[in-house]
């Protein structure tokens, strides 16, 4: 499961260094058939070699295991398959600890709601201060912020180099939408910044 996309530096992006290739929507489900149907043949071998296929699925391969590599490329079938088979959702990629969690947030609504179903960290953070939702928010993903605002993750921490999420909201600001959503799940926003930002003209106190 090697995977060479490792970010270079401690203050390189989680977003920016373990987000898949933008693909369109046939050619993601084609990558994602493909890796479905690969770790079913090594989980298959797995089996009838008689090995135990939980240390397989908990097991680093350069520092990723099975499932965190599945949720980097958003392959929501692996991801699910692996889950089914009882890999943990919590093991973290072993440099800057990013969890399967934090990965899927940058690319895929699907692998996201399967993590968390089966009990998936809302508020582990890397070793960047990094959480899922500050990373869906750096990536402007509304849909996946969604689905994260749903399980109550906490919004007031501040990642490395005490950067908010107003502040990560702010200087992406690629859509209103996901400022909007942090707002009224209740993030709290100095009035001052506020009244600068242009979805305060749109309701919301100033």
């Amino acid at each position: 499961f090697k995977d060479s996309r490792s970010p270079s530096s401690p203050e390189a992006d989680l977003s920016k260094s373990n987000a898949a290739p933008k693909l369109d929507k046939e050619s993601r489900a084609a990558n994602d058939e493909k890796m479905f149907n690969q770790f079913s043949e090594l989980l298959a071998w797995r089996k009838k070699s008689g090995a135990n296929i939980k240390a397989f699925l908990d097991e680093y391969n350069d520092g990723w295991t099975a499932l965190a590599h599945a949720a980097a490329h958003g392959s929501v079938k692996t991801v699910g398959q692996l889950l089914l088979h009882g890999a943990d959702p919590n093991l973290c990629v072993t440099e800057y600890k990013q969890s399967p969690l934090q990965l899927a947030s940058i690319v895929c609504p699907e692998c996201v709601r399967l993590l968390l179903t089966h009990g998936a960290e809302i508020d582990h953070r890397d070793s960047l201060g990094q959480s899922a939702i500050s990373v869906a928010v750096h990536s402007a993903n509304e849909e996946i912020l969604e689905i994260l605002l749903q399980y109550k993750p906490n919004l007031s921490f501040t990642r490395y180099g005490g950067i908010s999420l107003i502040d990560i909201a702010l200087f992406q600001h690629k859509t209103d939408k996901c400022l909007r959503l942090l707002l009224e799940a209740g993030l709290d926003v100095p009035s001052d910044i506020l009244h600068n930002v242009h979805i305060a003209k749109k309701g919301f106190p100033k």
